[in-house]
Order: C-alpha cells, then structure tokens, then sequence
C-alpha cells in the first residue's frame, strides 16, 4: 500500500457566517484504504492540538461520506468566534499513519437587524 494513496489534501475550510458553524473538507485518493481520519483543532488558550471532539478526534470515512468518493465533508461548530487552525491525518487498514495537513479559518459574525452573517 502507498501512504500517498490515503494521505489527505485539498484540505479547506468554509465559514458559515453565523459565528460558530464550518464546513471542513478534504479528500483522498483512495478512501478504501483508510481505516479512520483523525480531526484536531489547535487550542490557543493551552497552545496545543486537541482532538475536535473533545475525545479522541476520530472520524469514520463512512461517516462524512456513504460513497466511495475521496472528497471527506464535516460541518462542526467551533465554541467561540477567532482564528480557528485544523488539521487531520489519516490512519491505513494496515497501521499506518499519515502526515498531518493543516488549514485555518477566521469566524467572525455581524447582527445586522435578524441576521447574522459573516464580516
């Protein structure tokens, strides 16, 4: 197996506009060989990488995607408006460990009248 065939790329991340929701995604090339992806967020306040879930940060392929595409979908909230860093891995069928790739995003909300929208 090629570590490359599982390693993730394209990784971006979308801000929602409402101050707390973000749309990550990423992609492999071949989503067969991954036993689970491993999502972290970096924490300023104790400066260090802690799992997005506060658990253990892992994700089911199968559970952003219920088809055999590469492209991996998760929409979270974040709990508070910020420069927010995220990055993920991906772990084989076979024990391997991929490098991590990282993307950042700034979510920042207005309230114009009822609506809340990205600035």
């Amino acid at each position: 197996m090629s570590i490359e065939a599982i390693t993730p790329s394209s990784f971006s991340i979308q801000n929602f506009g409402d101050g707390k929701t973000i749309k990550l995604q990423w992609s492999t090339v071949d989503l067969t060989l991954v036993k689970y992806f491993v999502l972290e967020r970096y924490d300023r306040h104790s400066r260090s990488w802690k799992p997005y879930d506060g658990f253990h940060g892992i994700i089911d392929p199968w559970s952003v995607a219920r088809s055999n595409v590469p492209v991996q979908s998760l929409t979270i909230e974040v709990p508070e408006t910020g420069d927010h860093s995220f990055r993920v891995c991906s772990m084989s069928k076979d024990g391997n460990q991929t490098e991590w790739i990282t993307s950042s995003v700034t979510i920042e909300a207005f309230i114009d009248g009822d609506n809340v929208a990205e600035s």
